[in-house]
């Protein structure tokens, strides 16, 4: 089925917010990533950090020649605990160490079981930048920050779950109340900028969807049964999904994604368990893939990433779809959509990065522009940001 794109023009920038009341929306124009200062006595706490903290200075590094904005950089909790231990979720301050200025930071439960696993915060790095930053402990908890990123689920007649940040929303639907025979859903996506860029995809894998294949054919989830939510925010929202077994000649797949999008990105992360009821099936093909307009899209693929240039019908502009693997794959073509395909072991976890951008953004005015973004962040993905203590 072909992809349909629509176009919204609203003032109001986010694009369900009439709709669904969702909260106020994220502005898509950030220079570096900082931690608001919520009140006066926050600025006291900088002012007075050297009384009132405990510190430590660590090194981040760029280790790639091109300039990296935004970059989330993960710490593990236990390490921060082990040298402060002071350190709580709501009394930890990340700063760059030559400004002083705050970064946006968040303490994240990877796994909902009520005990923090790391330390996030984002910094912007020119091409092989080391920085200098302290992360520091206040005698006060800080204020929170307003968040940069946001998701909720919406139950209606079609359920679904919508996650977004300052440039891009995603969903994924999910149970119906109503009765319905169950399909495949692709992932959704809108692009944002004054006006919005809508990408109705859910007949296909659309922006991303995930799919084993087997014998030339792709197997899909049907929608979601099942959702929790591990984070929202201020840095990252984090929640997890749960599906009905995918049926394949193989076997009975078991499907389970954390899924999680940080603020100032294009990309949504997606994580894959994968349970088989066929002791004997060690291994498995699989497919995310991204939704193809037509034959003259202008497509993009090699070992690490596929993406598409595509026209819109939103004022003549062009929508930018890709996909990034974790895992090395060769890219192959189904009808109306370019797909990834990666050999795994089925009991091991399989990543994957999303990611979607409209030409209204300044970003990216042609595809020259988005395949070369593409290339650094599948650069990025294997290299990231390299932390001495």
């Amino acid at each position: 089925m072909t992809c349909v794109y629509r176009y919204h023009k609203h003032t109001t920038p986010l694009l369900l917010t009439l709709m669904l009341s969702l909260p106020a929306t994220l502005s898509a124009q950030q220079s570096e990533t900082t931690r608001p200062i919520q009140s006066s006595n926050d600025i006291a706490q900088l002012n007075n950090a050297n009384l009132n903290q405990q510190s430590i200075t660590i090194q981040a590094k760029n280790k790639l020649d091109f300039a990296r904005p935004h970059q989330t950089v993960e710490l593990p909790w236990a390490e921060i605990t082990s040298r402060l231990p002071k350190a709580t979720p709501d009394n930890i301050l990340v700063t760059d160490s030559n400004s002083n200025k705050p970064l946006l930071s968040q303490v994240i439960d990877n796994d909902n079981d009520q005990t923090p696993d790391q330390l996030l915060f984002q910094a912007s790095f020119m091409p092989n930048e080391s920085r200098s930053i302290t992360i520091a402990t206040l005698n006060e908890d800080l204020a929170k920050p307003k968040s940069q990123v946001t998701t909720n689920f919406i139950p209606s007649a079609d359920s679904f779950y919508i996650w977004e940040n300052d440039r891009v929303s995603f969903r994924l639907f999910g149970p119906s109340p109503v009765h319905r025979t169950p399909t495949a859903s692709g992932l959704d996506a809108w692009l944002k900028n004054n006006s919005f860029g809508y990408t109705k995809l859910s007949k296909n894998l659309g922006a991303g969807s995930f799919a084993i294949f087997h014998e030339e054919k792709l197997y899909r989830p049907l929608q979601f049964l099942e959702f929790k939510t591990f984070a929202q925010g201020p840095l990252r929202v984090q929640f997890q999904l749960k599906y009905a077994p995918i049926r394949t000649p193989q076997a009975k797949i078991s499907l389970k994604q954390t899924i999680s999008l940080d603020a100032n990105t294009h990309f949504t992360r997606i994580t894959n368990e994968l349970t088989a009821d066929n002791p004997d099936l060690d291994t498995i093909v699989v497919a995310p893939g991204i939704c193809l307009n037509a034959s003259d899209d202008t497509t993009y693929s090699t070992s690490e990433a596929i993406s598409c240039w595509q026209p819109s019908a939103a004022e003549d502009q062009q929508l930018g779809l890709a996909l990034i693997p974790h895992a090395s794959s060769t890219s192959t073509t189904q009808p109306k959509q370019l797909i990834a395909l990666s050999k795994i072991p089925i009991n091991k976890p399989f990543t994957y990065e999303a990611g979607a951008a409209w030409s209204k953004q300044s970003e990216f005015k042609d595809h020259n522009e988005w395949f070369k973004y593409i290339q650094q962040k599948a650069w990025s993905v294997r290299s990231p940001i390299q932390i001495t203590w």
